[in-house]
């Protein structure tokens, strides 16, 4: 087959959809970031607001966060090792959806 020909129906090879995922990915990781980033950010607000101590404000920053991440993260892992793992990436179910 020539170079540039393709068959009906046959699958490309993505360059045609590689601007749009690299976008999808980089809001993704500017996202992330920003979450990783907005506890910090807004720490000395939350303990003047809350009147917490150093340490509560540590606890918060450190052993809470942390918690916060790992129980999620063995849930979402226990649900990719059982589960579709396309649909974990997709995030939730749409209503409405077939």
């Amino acid at each position: 087959m020539l170079e540039g020909t393709r068959r009906p129906g046959a699958r490309g090879n993505g360059k045609e959809h590689a601007r749009p995922r690299l976008a999808i990915l980089t809001c993704v990781l500017a996202i992330n970031q920003l979450d990783r980033n907005i506890l910090g950010i807004t720490l000395d607000q939350i303990g003047t607001k809350f009147m917490l101590s150093d340490t509560q404000l540590g606890l918060l920053s450190g052993a809470f966060f942390a918690f916060v991440y790992v129980v999620f993260g063995f849930t979402v892992a226990r649900m990719a090792a059982r589960g579709n793992r396309r649909n974990i990436v997709a995030g939730p179910p749409r209503s409405g959806a077939p």
